[in-house]
């Protein structure tokens, strides 16, 4: 069997002039009275300046203030950097989160004829800090082709499982969509919020359900079909062996359960070390095939390497942005360069940023100014 590729491919082709729309309807908190620097404008110099590269509100200001002529062929002027900084913080976050979410969903939607997968997990941004000192912790969801679709914001004195709610509302139809969430979000209620709304659940099992862990782990997997997905990726060989067992609503005590999947990992590393490790998962979904199941299992770790982008190409940890709603502002932008470049096939973030770094006119371009 020939091994797959790691990254799952997004459509090539698809409509993303829309992002200057989404811009202009983002509320403008501001006294309309004395308004130099239209809102929109501003947000399309931070998407601009960051899909060239750049990591902070300083930067920003100084790569556009290294660009006016360029701002200026487009009806743009650079505002001063306390302008940037003092506009962005003053956003509603949610607002902003559910447009351009919003976006990238159409977008996915657009450009996609098959099922569309869902991963949602937690981030803390390590550095930033609300102006009450807690750190800043958002709940986020991806499609597994990298487009972000939404987040929410986690406060300090609750945890990611009561905002799953919050964040499904703003996203709004997922009739049809299968949702993947790590085992902190395996709960009865999490899998009722989203089967109500006409979606599928995949959970994967761990020690915080130790009575349905135990009861999937007794199931007659010996009579169960076996998927088998090889996978070479960086001088690593990974065997994952999945085995699917269908059962009646009921046979275990997780409500809606439908299928179980054992998934055997087998790695073996240039040296001949081998590792393995089994994962037992869940889902709501009575027919699913093994084929499918196995690529919404392994499409999960697409939000991951969204906050892995974020960290290492934006270093977002490292940011220590304290102002109102900004840190979570300046996320939602990187998350926006992150879906845009995904829907646009490209999966080589760090070698684009260079390139839109080198060409800001075509940058420009690309995203719609």
């Amino acid at each position: 069997t020939t091994p797959t590729s790691r990254h799952p491919q997004a459509p090539n082709t698809v409509d993303l002039d829309s992002l200057r729309a989404v811009a202009n309807q983002v509320p403008d908190p501001r006294d309309p009275r004395g308004v130099r620097y239209r809102l929109a404008d501003i947000i399309m110099i931070a998407l601009w300046a960051v899909a060239c590269g750049q990591r902070s509100i300083q930067a920003i200001y100084d790569w556009a203030n290294a660009h006016t002529e360029l701002l200026a062929e487009r009806d743009l002027k650079c505002p001063s950097m306390e302008t940037i900084r003092r506009v962005l913080a003053l956003i509603d976050g949610d607002t902003f989160d559910a447009l351009f979410g919003s976006w990238a969903l159409q977008a996915t939607r657009s450009s996609t004829s098959g099922v569309i997968a869902v991963a949602i997990d937690g981030k803390e941004v390590r550095g930033a800090k609300t102006n009450g000192c807690d750190r800043v912790h958002l709940l986020g969801a991806a499609t597994h082709t990298g487009a972000v679709i939404g987040q929410v914001s986690v406060d300090a004195k609750t945890n990611e499982i009561p905002c799953l709610e919050g964040l499904l509302d703003q996203i709004g139809d997922i009739d049809g969509v299968v949702v993947t969430l790590d085992a902190l979000h395996t709960q009865v209620a999490s899998a009722a919020l989203i089967a109500d709304r006409g979606a599928w659940w995949v959970f994967q099992l761990k020690g915080n359900q130790p009575t349905v862990l135990d009861q999937v782990k007794h199931l007659p997997w010996e009579e169960a079909s076996v998927h088998r997905q090889p996978d070479l990726h960086h001088g690593l060989l990974t065997h994952r062996h999945h085995r699917i067992l269908r059962f009646p609503d009921g046979e275990i005590c997780f409500p809606g359960a439908r299928q179980a999947i054992k998934l055997r990992r087998t790695r073996i590393r240039i040296d001949g070390t081998k590792t393995w490790e089994e994962v037992f998962i869940i889902t709501n979904h009575p027919t699913a095939t093994a084929q499918q199941l196995a690529r919404w299992i392994r499409g999960h770790w697409r939000i991951e390497s969204i906050h892995w982008l974020r960290d290492n190409h934006w270093s977002e940890d490292a940011s220590l942005i304290r102002t109102r709603n900004l840190p979570r502002i300046m996320a939602t932008i990187r998350n926006t360069i992150i879906s845009f470049l995904h829907l646009r096939g490209i999966t080589d973030i760090a070698r684009n940023l260079r390139i839109n770094a080198a060409k800001p006119q075509a940058t420009a371009n690309l995203i719609g100014l």
